[in-house]
C-alpha cells in the first residue's frame, strides 16, 4: 500500500456531497435482481466511506492541511462515532427489504 500524508481532496468531495459513487448504479441493478428462494443472495459492503462517513474526522484535522496521523485516525475510529452515508443507507435498506443477506 502506497504511503499518503494528507488527506485526498476526493474524499472531501464525496464526503460534502453525502454520496457514494455506486449508490445510484447500484439502486438500479437490485431493482432488476430476482431474489432465490435459496437465501443465497448477498451484498457485502466495505464500511470505511461506504456506509460510514470519516469527515467528522477530516474536518477536525483541516483535510489536507495537517499530516495524516493514523493512530489518531484509529483512535477516532475506535470511538464508533462515524455518521451513516445517507444515500448508502437507503442502499442497505433497500437490500434488506428485498431480502438480501447483508455483510459488512
Amino acid at each position: 500500500m502506497a504511503e499518503w500524508s494528507n488527506v485526498g481532496i476526493e474524499a472531501v468531495f464525496l464526503a460534502l456531497a453525502g454520496l457514494t459513487v455506486q449508490e445510484k448504479p447500484s439502486c438500479v441493478f437490485v431493482k432488476g435482481v430476482t431474489i432465490g428462494p435459496d437465501g443465497k443472495d448477498t451484498w457485502v459492503f466495505n464500511i470505511d466511506e461506504t456506509l460510514l462517513s470519516n469527515f467528522p474526522y477530516y474536518q477536525a484535522y483541516g483535510f489536507r492541511s495537517e499530516t495524516f496521523d493514523e493512530a489518531s485516525f484509529d483512535g477516532w475510529a475506535e470511538l464508533a462515532e462515524a455518521p451513516v452515508l445517507p444515500a448508502s443507507l437507503n442502499l442497505y435498506s433497500q437490500l434488506e427489504r428485498l431480502g438480501f443477506k447483508i455483510f459488512c
